[in-house]
Protein backbone atom coordinates (compact mmCIF):
# COMPACT_ATOMS: atom_id res chain seq x y z
CA UNK A 1 0.00 0.00 0.00
CA UNK A 2 1.34 3.22 -0.58
CA UNK A 3 1.52 6.76 1.47
CA UNK A 4 -1.39 8.70 -0.42
CA UNK A 5 -3.86 5.14 -0.21
CA UNK A 6 -3.12 5.50 3.56
CA UNK A 7 -3.12 9.14 4.00
CA UNK A 8 -6.72 9.52 2.04
CA UNK A 9 -8.08 6.31 4.34
CA UNK A 10 -7.05 7.96 7.18
CA UNK A 11 -8.74 11.25 6.69
CA UNK A 12 -11.47 9.31 4.91
CA UNK A 13 -11.92 7.37 8.89
CA UNK A 14 -11.35 10.98 10.35
CA UNK A 15 -14.08 12.66 8.38
CA UNK A 16 -16.73 9.56 8.78
CA UNK A 17 -16.18 10.24 12.64
CA UNK A 18 -16.35 13.76 12.41
CA UNK A 19 -20.07 13.35 10.72
CA UNK A 20 -21.25 10.83 13.57
CA UNK A 21 -19.84 13.15 16.47
CA UNK A 22 -22.16 16.48 14.22
CA UNK A 23 -25.18 13.53 13.81
CA UNK A 24 -25.34 13.08 17.17
CA UNK A 25 -25.47 16.65 18.58
CA UNK A 26 -27.78 17.27 15.64
CA UNK A 27 -29.97 14.83 16.91
CA UNK A 28 -31.37 16.49 20.31
CA UNK A 29 -28.68 14.95 22.75
CA UNK A 30 -28.58 16.83 26.16
CA UNK A 31 -26.14 20.28 25.68
CA UNK A 32 -24.34 21.81 28.95
CA UNK A 33 -24.08 25.53 29.45
CA UNK A 34 -21.69 26.48 31.99
CA UNK A 35 -22.29 29.00 35.12
CA UNK A 36 -20.22 31.10 36.82
CA UNK A 37 -20.49 32.90 40.36
CA UNK A 38 -21.26 36.37 40.74
CA UNK A 39 -19.44 38.27 43.09
CA UNK A 40 -20.88 37.25 46.47
CA UNK A 41 -19.84 33.56 45.48
CA UNK A 42 -16.93 34.07 42.99
CA UNK A 43 -15.39 30.71 43.12
CA UNK A 44 -18.51 28.75 42.59
CA UNK A 45 -18.85 27.17 38.81
CA UNK A 46 -21.30 24.40 37.58
CA UNK A 47 -23.81 23.37 34.59
CA UNK A 48 -27.23 22.99 33.43
CA UNK A 49 -27.66 20.08 31.87
CA UNK A 50 -30.36 20.19 29.06
CA UNK A 51 -32.89 17.86 27.67
CA UNK A 52 -35.61 17.64 25.44
CA UNK A 53 -38.27 15.70 27.25
CA UNK A 54 -41.77 14.47 26.53
CA UNK A 55 -44.72 17.35 25.48
CA UNK A 56 -42.09 19.33 24.12
CA UNK A 57 -40.30 20.62 27.60
CA UNK A 58 -36.79 20.97 28.51
CA UNK A 59 -35.61 18.93 31.52
CA UNK A 60 -33.12 21.38 33.08
CA UNK A 61 -30.60 19.43 35.94
CA UNK A 62 -28.25 21.91 37.78
CA UNK A 63 -25.23 21.07 39.25
CA UNK A 64 -22.81 23.38 41.42
CA UNK A 65 -19.55 23.09 42.47
CA UNK A 66 -17.52 25.19 45.29
CA UNK A 67 -20.95 26.65 46.60
CA UNK A 68 -20.36 28.83 49.98
CA UNK A 69 -22.82 28.44 53.12
CA UNK A 70 -25.76 30.44 52.49
CA UNK A 71 -24.83 31.65 56.33
CA UNK A 72 -21.83 32.73 54.99
CA UNK A 73 -23.70 35.17 52.38
CA UNK A 74 -25.90 36.31 55.11
CA UNK A 75 -26.34 35.60 59.25
CA UNK A 76 -30.18 35.25 57.64
CA UNK A 77 -30.01 33.16 54.64
CA UNK A 78 -30.14 29.31 54.34
CA UNK A 79 -31.34 27.63 51.63
CA UNK A 80 -30.34 28.22 47.85
CA UNK A 81 -33.27 28.45 45.37
CA UNK A 82 -33.18 27.82 41.55
CA UNK A 83 -35.86 30.97 39.54
CA UNK A 84 -36.66 30.52 35.92
CA UNK A 85 -37.80 33.98 33.84
CA UNK A 86 -39.16 32.34 30.83
CA UNK A 87 -39.29 34.23 27.32
CA UNK A 88 -39.06 37.58 29.49
CA UNK A 89 -41.56 37.17 32.06
CA UNK A 90 -40.75 37.42 35.44
CA UNK A 91 -38.95 35.04 37.88
CA UNK A 92 -40.86 31.96 38.72
CA UNK A 93 -39.56 29.80 41.94
CA UNK A 94 -38.77 26.57 40.27
CA UNK A 95 -36.55 24.36 42.89
CA UNK A 96 -35.17 24.40 46.34
CA UNK A 97 -31.11 23.13 45.41
CA UNK A 98 -30.40 20.23 47.80
CA UNK A 99 -27.06 21.88 49.47
CA UNK A 100 -24.52 19.48 50.52
CA UNK A 101 -22.33 20.91 52.89
CA UNK A 102 -19.33 18.92 53.28
CA UNK A 103 -18.90 18.81 49.63
CA UNK A 104 -20.15 22.66 48.74
CA UNK A 105 -22.05 21.33 45.94
CA UNK A 106 -25.73 22.05 45.10
CA UNK A 107 -28.21 20.13 42.63
CA UNK A 108 -31.51 20.98 41.07
CA UNK A 109 -34.02 19.81 38.67
CA UNK A 110 -36.85 21.93 37.13
CA UNK A 111 -38.64 21.46 33.91
CA UNK A 112 -39.90 24.95 31.22
CA UNK A 113 -41.37 24.96 27.89
CA UNK A 114 -40.02 27.77 27.06
CA UNK A 115 -36.50 28.02 23.99
CA UNK A 116 -35.20 30.86 26.02
CA UNK A 117 -34.85 31.92 30.13
CA UNK A 118 -33.12 33.58 32.53
CA UNK A 119 -31.95 31.11 35.38
CA UNK A 120 -31.18 32.93 37.97
CA UNK A 121 -29.98 31.13 41.68
CA UNK A 122 -30.08 33.39 44.53
CA UNK A 123 -29.54 32.49 48.73
CA UNK A 124 -32.87 33.04 50.69
CA UNK A 125 -33.85 32.93 54.42
CA UNK A 126 -36.76 30.66 53.57
CA UNK A 127 -37.22 27.70 50.93
CA UNK A 128 -40.95 29.27 50.02
CA UNK A 129 -39.94 32.71 49.08
CA UNK A 130 -42.44 34.70 46.75
CA UNK A 131 -39.73 36.78 44.14
CA UNK A 132 -35.65 36.15 44.29
CA UNK A 133 -33.71 37.87 46.71
CA UNK A 134 -31.01 40.46 45.59
CA UNK A 135 -28.26 37.46 46.96
CA UNK A 136 -27.83 36.10 43.57
CA UNK A 137 -25.17 33.88 43.95
CA UNK A 138 -25.79 32.81 39.34
CA UNK A 139 -27.62 34.13 36.74
CA UNK A 140 -27.63 32.92 33.24
CA UNK A 141 -29.89 33.86 30.23
CA UNK A 142 -29.92 30.60 27.58
CA UNK A 143 -31.54 29.78 24.53
CA UNK A 144 -32.04 26.53 22.98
Amino acid sequence: MNTAHTLRSTCVAALSSMALVVGIAACGGPSDVTLTGTQQAVGMDGTVRIQEVEGGNRLLKVELEHLPPPQRLGPDLNTYILWLAEDGGVHRRASALQYNENNRTGAAVATTPSRHIVLTVTAESTPEPTAPSHNVIAKREIHF
